[in-house]
């Protein structure tokens, strides 16, 4: 069960996977099957650089992350995917600027460059709202680590609710891959559903919305019910409201 490529964890129940018929890693399937459990995390190592895998239904809380020099809008919503003056967040459970590792619910800080005001300042622009919006850049956080990519990690705590799936992924390099965001079981289109990547919405109306970095286009997969995001490298973090 804990084995590499082709065991039943990583290829059905993290959904990693290469399509039929290739025999090297330039494309990828993320497909994770639908088992049940809130919570599902998987990394395979592979030839062309690490896959990685996450299904998150309900909490362990709202996360973010965006590259430098970008905004990042975290929303406390209700049951019902809409704001509310009752929602609102409540603590930081983790924030850093810099180089963070992880995904939400397991953040981890990188040793050397995470800004020491990374806390104090979401606290100061998140806490007590409904919906707040945190400059990813130098002048709000200060540089932790000259000349070096930095990027925003966040995980608040709030009396929000996660109303669908939340799908992580990440394509390595000179890669592409499809990613399968599993909606609610049932669903014959999509034409209810708004999905939010990290640097906007991608998905709304029964259609692909364009521009955010990465993101090519997406359709949705009546046998599965789900959307399916086609993306190049690079991670990304899909959330149905």
């Amino acid at each position: 069960m804990y084995g590499g490529q082709g065991s039943w964890y990583y290829s059905h129940l993290a959904g990693i996977q290469r399509p039929v018929g290739a025999y090297n890693w330039s494309q990828v399937i993320v497909k994770p099957d639908r088992s049940g459990l809130a919570y599902v995390q998987a990394r395979l190592d592979t030839p062309v650089g690490p896959i990685e895998s996450q299904v998150q239904q309900g909490p362990p809380g709202i996360c973010g992350t965006a590259p430098e020099n970008t905004n990042l809008t975290l929303r406390c919503l209700g049951p019902d995917g809409k704001p509310d003056p009752s929602n609102v967040f409540t603590a930081v459970r983790f924030a850093s600027f810099g180089t963070p590792t992880g995904r939400c619910g397991s953040f981890e800080e990188a040793s050397t460059c995470s800004a020491n005001t990374s806390d104090a300042v979401v606290r100061e622009l998140c806490m007590g709202k409904g919906e707040c919006t945190i400059p990813v850049n130098d002048e709000t956080f200060g540089d932790p680590c000259y000349r070096v990519v930095k990027r925003m990690y966040v995980q608040l705590e709030g009396n929000c609710a996660l109303t669908g799936t939340k799908m992580d992924a990440t394509i390595p390099g000179n890669t592409e891959g499809r990613v399968w965001l599993p909606l609610a079981p049932g669903s014959t289109s999509g034409a209810n559903v708004t999905v939010t990547e990290s640097q906007g919405v991608v998905w709304t109306r029964g259609a692909f919305q364009s521009g955010v970095d990465g993101v090519a286009g997406a359709e949705f997969d009546a046998s599965t019910s789900s959307i399916v995001f086609y993306v190049g490298s690079g991670s990304y973090s899909f959330q149905d409201l």
